[in-house]
């Protein structure tokens, strides 16, 4: 949604004086109009003559010097430089609904933080996702800034550098996507020319890559006993690299903990990447879930009540 921009110092403005505060409300509701419509500061004639006294509270504002006389109405004065352009504005529009769809595709995003590792693909720290202000807070970035929600064209980035690269290209900007791995070759992106498009690499496979990637240890066991099983490959690949925080065995247990845990509700049920990603393995068990009046149901309670028909009639 645009928005119709008014200077704070409007209450003060000679012009606005000039005015009245009744053709000054027209003002404003008229340029409201006008950019939700995009007519580029163009109010017709038709929307004037529906207000009451319209034309003449129109005519204050054109001898206020705030409107001028148009073809069919009235135009603002200095519009384009004082209000965002239809282009900006659909451009804003595009931008939005693609990041409104990247935020509705989680997998994607599992995919690319995988991928790259959660560290900045140009300046290479690790990001924070929980940052939600500073430069090493984490984003995504589109290497070509109207390309689609790709794994192609999205990149982990830090703030900082998203900031810094702006509605550009990585060339456009003096900025370098840095390299990631793949099995055990590194590849690294080519820099973009002068006349090339942002575009992703074909990846190299290694020599090994036709016979099928090891499965980490205690994966499948891990894998057995958690309680939501959904994305698979991701949560492996996620899998090994917890392997270097906890041993198999914790990992396991922790599943096995989490499992069990009379306070879990299915539908609440972390995503395997995310448990493994928290750290969850080493999480306190989860508070009672439900209550009744001021009583709190311990486990045992919510047990009884969920498998004894005459014990849930006596708790409801």
């Amino acid at each position: 949604m645009p928005w119709f921009r008014v200077d704070d110092n409007l209450s003060a403005h000679p012009k606005a004086r000039a005015a009245g505060l009744p053709a000054m409300g027209l003002w404003v509701v008229a340029g409201a109009f006008a950019a939700q419509y995009l007519t580029g500061g163009h109010v017709p004639d038709w929307y004037i003559q529906s207000w009451p006294s319209g034309r003449r509270l129109a005519a204050r504002l054109v001898a206020a010097g705030l409107w001028e006389v148009a073809d069919d109405g009235w135009q603002f004065h200095e519009w384009d430089e004082r209000q965002p352009s239809k282009e900006d504005v659909q451009t804003a529009r595009k931008a939005n609904a693609r990041r409104q769809q990247l935020f509705r595709s989680p997998q994607l995003k599992i995919d690319i933080r995988e991928r790259d590792n959660d560290e900045c693909r140009y300046c290479g720290r690790a990001v924070r996702w929980a940052d939600r202000r500073g430069d090493s807070g984490g984003t995504f970035d589109h290497v070509d800034p109207d390309g689609p929600n790709t794994l192609e064209n999205l990149v982990v980035c830090c703030r900082g550098c998203n900031t810094r690269k702006g509605h550009r290209t990585p060339e456009q900007a003096g900025m370098v996507i840095r390299s990631y791995l793949v099995t055990t070759k590194l590849i690294t992106e080519p820099q973009l020319g002068s006349n090339s498009t942002p575009t992703q690499p074909s990846i190299q496979k290694s020599s090994k890559s036709s016979s099928p990637t090891p499965i980490a240890a205690g994966f499948e066991e891990f894998w057995a006993v958690y309680p939501r099983r959904i994305g698979k490959r991701g949560a492996e690949q996620t899998y090994t690299r917890a392997l270097k925080r906890a041993t198999a065995d914790v990992i396991l247990a922790g599943a096995v903990r989490y499992r069990d845990d009379p306070n879990r509700e299915d539908e609440f049920t972390k995503h395997p990447s995310t448990w493994l990603n928290q750290d969850c393995w080493m999480d306190e068990p989860l508070p009672p879930r439900k209550a009744v009046g001021k009583q709190v149901l311990s486990a045992e309670e919510l047990r009884r009540r969920d498998n004894d028909p005459l014990a849930s009639a006596r708790f409801r």
